[in-house]
C-alpha cells in the first residue's frame, strides 16, 4: 500500500514537472517572438519616417510626405481590420497549439 502511495506521489510530481517545462517553453518562446516583434516595429517606424521625409523632400513640403505615409498606413490598417485579422489569428493559434503539444527530447 505504501508503494502505491509513493508511485502516485511520483506521478503527480512528474506531471507537475512536465507542465512546468511546457509552460516555461511557451513563455520563453513568447518573449523571444515579442522581442523580434519590437525590433521589427521599430524598423517599420523608422522606414515610415524615412519614406515620409523623402516624399516630403520630393514634393517640397515635409508634411505632405507624412500625410501620404499616414494615408498608406491607414489603408493597410483598414484592410487588415476588414479581413478581421484572420491570418494573424490563425498564425497565433497555430503557434500556441504547436507550443503546447511540442514534443521535446530530453
Amino acid at each position: 500500500m505504501k508503494q502505491s502511495g509513493e508511485l502516485l506521489d511520483t506521478r503527480v510530481e512528474l506531471t507537475k514537472l512536465k507542465m512546468l517545462r511546457s509552460a516555461t517553453g511557451i513563455v520563453s518562446e513568447a518573449v523571444a517572438k515579442s522581442t523580434v516583434f519590437i525590433f521589427l516595429l521599430v524598423g517599420y517606424i523608422a522606414l515610415n519616417i524615412s519614406l515620409a521625409l523623402l516624399l516630403g523632400e520630393w514634393l517640397g513640403k515635409a508634411y505632405l510626405g507624412f500625410l501620404i505615409m499616414a494615408a498608406i498606413n491607414l489603408i493597410v490598417g483598414l484592410v487588415i481590420l476588414k479581413s478581421g485579422g484572420a491570418g494573424m489569428k490563425t498564425t497565433i493559434q497555430n503557434w500556441l497549439i504547436s507550443a503546447v503539444f511540442k514534443k521535446k527530447t530530453a
